[in-house]
């Protein structure tokens, strides 16, 4: 039988669940960094290990390379082989939707109300969902909230268990994402939040072997991150990409949210700022210092660059569930969910995802619209290796859909190209030196998207024809090269 001092959770978190799953089943407008994921995972499953050096470019061919998200790769690769793209999507939405019932969790073991519960995860659900598709940020979500929920269950009653546990997450994490470095970040800020508050309530001795199994568990976690077959660490590579000012200057997701938030997402790193300050100065109840640490470091981060909106939404839960919570911990954990409850969340799951498998499209018309999709298969009738200048946007498609017989200019990896290299490519995509450029790297091919200035060029230039058109794409050949492949298989060409 169900008190009123604790009411049956077990239907909103069903619904916040089915809700979540919804979100993170909605297309994408577009990801260049998928086709170098699925490329990657399509290397490591043929040729049965982990690739040190570039093996996709002619630009940088053999410069080192650290794929470091190469079991996500190779779980979207397969998963891309046996369900196709709308199959890869749901299985993704899936882990997405598992993020969110933690969230649930943490809310429920501070005593949240399970109506309050559902409502905040309907909105975490919406603020994390720009990190939703076929991306290993979902994943880093999931392990973000596993994290979570360890530390609010060890600050509950110690936990002796928790450092090695967290050390073996974070080994899994390290090879799913870079974002693990965030992991034991989060484990840290914990620690010291936890640490200042002892202090004030001065104590310290009754809460340190809390506050020594944390620690542990930071020093674990931070050795654990180390342990992938990357040439070089994740902590190396995460200063790395934040050192490329080319990723700051031009990619949308890398750059700060606008001032004057008109779009998504920017808006949602402002609605979590309101939220969160909105709480602090409006109930009674005081957030912990570790919750406080956490959220307002992810706020913070969430400030300085688009991508990190929806690890702040997720940091944000255990704030908001000290703030909003009737127990100072755990004794108000949600009903077991039962075996019937299991089955008809997971029906209701498997229906939604159905009932929007093609929406709003099928997958194979969404990537026609954005990718050179004929563009490629086109040049795969020539039927040889081809040297293609390619941009920040269309690379990653090209490298995946050549299948090793198309090597790119660059790609959506900033890391292996540079600063120097991209601002190179983008002064071509302008129209600026692009025939140098072509001279210096025998460019024979040149995959570019309508708008850019290069292509209303090239359509001009006598020596360069239009191969293929795509929706946003247009693919060029040099004359001379369409030529030596009609003169050896009759006139190929997609024209």
């Amino acid at each position: 039988m169900i008190s009123d001092a604790q009411p049956d959770a077990r239907m909103p978190r069903a619904v916040a669940v089915v809700l979540a799953a919804l979100i993170g089943f909605v297309p994408i407008p577009r990801d260049p960094d998928l086709w170098f994921h699925l490329a990657d995972g399509e290397y490591i499953l043929t040729h049965g290990h982990v690739p040190q050096r570039d093996p996709f470019s002619f630009t940088r061919r053999d410069a080192p390379w650290v794929p470091h998200s190469w079991l996500f790769d190779v779980l979207a690769a397969a998963s891309f082989r046996t369900s196709g793209a709308r199959g890869a999507e749901a299985g993704m939405a899936l882990v997405f939707a598992g993020a969110i019932a933690i969230s649930f969790e943490i809310l429920r073991r501070r005593g949240v109300p399970p109506m309050t519960a559902l409502g905040l995860c309907g909105l975490v659900a919406i603020g994390a969902g720009n990190a939703r598709g076929v991306r290993p940020q979902v994943f880093s979500l999931l392990f973000a909230n596993i994290v979570l929920l360890w530390l609010v269950m060890h600050a509950e009653r110690r936990r002796a268990w928790l450092p090695w546990a967290l050390g073996l997450l974070l080994v899994i994490w390290a090879q799913f994402h870079s974002a693990c470095v965030m992991g034991v970040l989060v484990v840290l800020l914990w620690w010291a939040g936890r640490t200042i508050e002892a202090v004030f309530a001065r104590t310290i001795r009754e809460l340190g072997a809390e506050l020594r199994g944390l620690l542990l568990a930071a020093i674990v976690s931070a050795v654990a991150i180390l342990a992938t077959p990357h040439v070089m660490t994740h902590y190396q590579y995460v200063l790395l990409t934040m050192r490329l000012a080319y990723l700051h200057e031009h990619v949308e997701e890398w750059q700060a949210p606008a001032a004057l938030a008109w779009e998504l997402p920017d808006i949602y790193a402002y609605v979590l700022l309101a939220g969160v300050l909105a709480l602090l100065a409006r109930t009674a109840r005081r957030a912990g210092w570790a919750e406080t640490a956490v959220g307002g470091a992810m706020i913070v981060l969430a400030l300085s660059g688009v991508r990190h909106i929806a690890l702040a939404w997720i940091a944000a839960v255990p704030l908001a569930a000290a703030r909003l919570g009737t127990q100072d911990s755990g004794a108000m954990r949600a009903l077991p969910v039962g075996w019937r409850g299991r089955w008809a969340t997971t029906i209701a799951v498997g229906g939604v995802l159905l009932a929007f498998w093609r929406y709003p499209c099928d997958a194979g018309a969404r990537y026609l619209a954005v990718e050179p999709v004929r563009g490629t298969a086109a040049l795969a009738e020539l039927g040889r290796p081809l040297r293609v200048f390619t941009t920040y946007n269309t690379g990653a498609y090209v490298l995946w859909a050549g299948a090793g017989r198309l090597a790119v200019f660059v790609d959506s990896r900033a890391d292996v190209y540079g600063d120097a290299l991209l601002r190179r490519a983008e002064k071509a995509q302008q129209g600026v030196g692009w025939e140098a450029t072509f001279e210096e790297f025998a460019v024979e091919v040149a995959v570019l998207e309508r708008g850019d200035r290069l292509a209303g060029i090239l359509r001009g230039a006598t020596g360069w024809r239009v191969l293929a058109e795509d929706a946003n794409a247009l693919t060029f050949v040099r004359r001379a090269a369409a030529g030596m492949q009609n003169e050896e298989c009759g006139d190929g060409s997609a024209e």
